[in-house]
């Protein structure tokens, strides 16, 4: 966890008691700090960010499937979450970023799932079920960082090893002529994944800025990404429906949200100099399993005088 040699401080978790053991002097001696809950087996940890007595990890428990966090090196821990249904989180991985920020990964069982923490281990959403596997027993970094990081995932029974797709392979873009469109698409996504439009982006070989708009079959939701980093611009629940429309309406700097003919959120104002230009638009699907992108429609908003002609008739 820090330092080297004799005055190394290490954390280890423990079963059939769920504790967590801290050692001060690299591994020679070792306290009793906590019992996280009512757990059996401290399976997983991971340092997130810090040294010594202010470092922050995350711990992954069985058998209820819980994750707690430390903010002090180990000595006490508060418990966040438990990972939809699971038993146990068997393996945990830092993506990127360090502290409250920080990106991790889980993988649990019995279903065989991965599970993301984009606030340093804090809250987690459900990713994807690996096939049919029933434990994700590791988890590994590549390359890349954030949303364009690339994983590797160790499952069993069957010992697949999955590897998670680049966001180059996410989309699928066509040169519109205009950065400024209307983009309609017909979805139909499994909950949890995420399925819709991507405008203005820069390159289709190595997208670092553009616009996402999606559906998670729950929610509809506006992202941007400037430099390979993801902000939310709306999230608003809607009745999703299997087929329905999502719309984006990109006018210049001000872009509109769309789903089923109801505007979801306000109209949001996107400057930033890497998206507004860009003329490429098309389809995104993240975990495509059992995804639908029908009925694709781009079109000029008309600001440039695409349509000039037209008023001369």
């Amino acid at each position: 966890m820090s330092g080297t040699g004799d005055t190394a401080i290490l954390v280890t978790g423990t079963a059939t008691t769920g504790q967590v053991y801290r050692s001060t002097d690299g591994g020679q001696t070792w306290t009793l700090m906590q019992r996280l809950g009512t757990e059996e087996y401290v399976f997983s940890l991971a340092l997130v960010g810090g040294t010594g007595d202010t470092a922050i990890l995350v711990a992954g428990t069985g058998t209820t499937g819980q994750v707690y966090r430390s903010t002090d090196g180990g000595q006490t821990w508060t418990l966040m979450q438990r990972l939809g249904t699971e038993t146990y989180v068997i393996s945990l991985a830092l993506v990127s970023g360090t502290g409250d920020t920080a990106i991790l990964v889980a993988g649990t069982n019995p279903t065989g799932q991965v599970y993301r923490s984009t606030d340093g281990g804090q809250t987690w959403t459900l990713m994807q079920r690996l096939g049919t596997e029933t434990y994700v027993c590791s988890l590994a970094l590549v390359s890349g960082t954030g949303d364009t990081a690339i994983l590797v995932a160790g499952t069993y029974p069957t010992g697949q090893v999955y590897r998670s797709l680049a966001l180059s392979s996410q989309v699928a873009s066509v040169v519109a002529g205009s950065a400024n469109v209307v983009a309609d698409v017909n979805v139909v996504v499994l909950a949890q994944k995420q399925a819709g439009l991507v405008l203005n982006l820069d390159s289709a070989a190595s997208p670092a800025n553009f616009l996402l708009a999606y559906t998670n079959g729950t929610n509809a939701v506006l992202e941007k990404c400037v430099s390979g980093s993801r902000t939310t611009l709306i999230s608003a629940a809607v009745t999703y429906g299997a087929g329905k429309t999502l719309r984006v309406v990109k006018d210049g700097t001000s872009v509109s949200l769309f789903y089923d003919g109801a505007k979801v959120g306000t109209t949001q104002t996107v400057s930033d100099a890497g998206i507004i230009n860009n003329t490429l638009h098309g389809l995104y699907a993240k975990c495509g399993l059992s995804t639908t992108l029908d009925n694709l429609l781009v079109f000029p908003r008309g600001i440039e005088n695409q349509y000039s002609a037209l008023d001369a008739m």
